[in-house]
C-alpha cells in the first residue's frame, strides 16, 4: 500500500474520557438561523492540513439531528473520498465522553479553503475544469461575475442531485467533468437512502457555505462538505 493510501484511512477510534463537563447540546433557531450550536471547528496544531470538528449533540442522538454524520459515514464506508475528488478527506472519527457521561463525536479531516480566497484567474481554472468554456458559469466568471457563478455552481449541483438524472438535463450538457456528475449521482443515492433513517424529511442544502476548496498541487477543487439537512437539525 501506497503512503498516501495510508494517510487515507479512515480510523474510528475508541471512547475517550474527559475529566472535564461539555457545555448541553442547544437547538439553532430556525427564525434567527444562528448557527454553530451543534458543532465546532478547530485546528490541528500538530498538522496545519487538518482540522477537528466536535459535534455537540449526544452520540446516540446524532442522525436524528444531523444527516451530516450520515454523511460522513456514507463517504467513509462507500470510499468516495478516495475515489472521487469532489468529496471530503476524513481521517479519524472518536467519541469523547465527559464525566456526566455525555458523549461527543470528533472527527478530523482535511483542512479546506473558502471561495473568498481564490483569485480570479483561479476561479477560472475551476469552472474550466468542470464545464465547457462556452457555459454561462465560465463566462460569468470571465466577465467579472465570480459571485453569480458559485451561486449558479451550488444550485446546478442540487438540481442534478434533486433529479438523480445527469444525462438529460442542460446543466449537464455543459459540464465536462465525469467525476462531478458521479458526485451528483451519489448525492441523489444518499438523498434517498438517508430519507429512511427519518421522520422528517432529508433536503439537499447545497449551497457555497457547503462547498469549499481543496488546493492540491497547483489545482483547485471543489469538495461537497455539508450538502443536508432535515427538519429536526433545525
Amino acid at each position: 500500500m501506497k503512503l498516501h493510501e495510508l494517510l487515507e484511512d479512515y480510523e474510528k477510534k475508541p471512547t475517550k474520557k474527559y475529566s472535564g463537563r461539555f457545555k448541553k447540546p442547544q437547538h439553532r433557531s430556525p427564525v434567527s438561523g444562528e448557527k454553530g450550536k451543534f458543532s465546532r471547528v478547530k485546528a490541528d496544531v500538530k498538522d496545519f492540513s487538518r482540522v477537528h470538528k466536535y459535534n455537540y449533540i449526544p452520540v446516540q442522538d446524532l442522525h436524528k439531528y444531523d444527516p451530516y454524520w450520515l454523511y460522513v459515514d456514507y463517504v467513509v464506508g462507500s470510499e468516495l473520498n478516495k475515489q472521487n475528488p469532489y468529496f471530503p478527506k476524513f481521517y479519524v472519527s472518536q467519541t469523547i465522553e465527559d464525566k456526566d457521561g455525555l458523549k461527543v463525536r470528533k472527527l478530523t479531516m482535511e483542512r479546506l479553503h473558502d471561495w473568498s480566497e481564490l483569485t480570479n484567474q483561479e476561479l477560472i481554472q475551476c469552472f474550466t475544469k468542470m464545464y465547457n468554456v462556452g457555459s454561462n458559469l465560465v463566462q460569468d466568471v470571465v466577465r467579472g461575475n465570480e459571485h453569480i457563478a458559485i451561486e449558479l455552481f451550488g444550485i446546478d449541483l442540487e438540481v442534478l442531485a434533486e433529479s438523480g438524472n445527469t444525462r438529460h438535463t442542460n446543466t449537464t450538457t455543459e459540464i465536462k467533468d465525469k467525476k462531478l456528475l458521479e458526485a451528483t449521482y451519489e448525492l441523489s443515492i444518499m438523498l434517498h437512502s438517508f430519507n429512511r433513517y427519518y421522520t422528517e424529511q432529508t433536503n439537499l442544502d447545497i449551497h457555497t457555505s457547503n462547498i469549499m476548496i481543496r488546493k492540491e498541487n497547483n489545482r483547485i477543487q471543489p469538495v461537497i462538505i455539508d450538502p443536508f439537512f432535515n427538519k429536526g437539525s433545525l
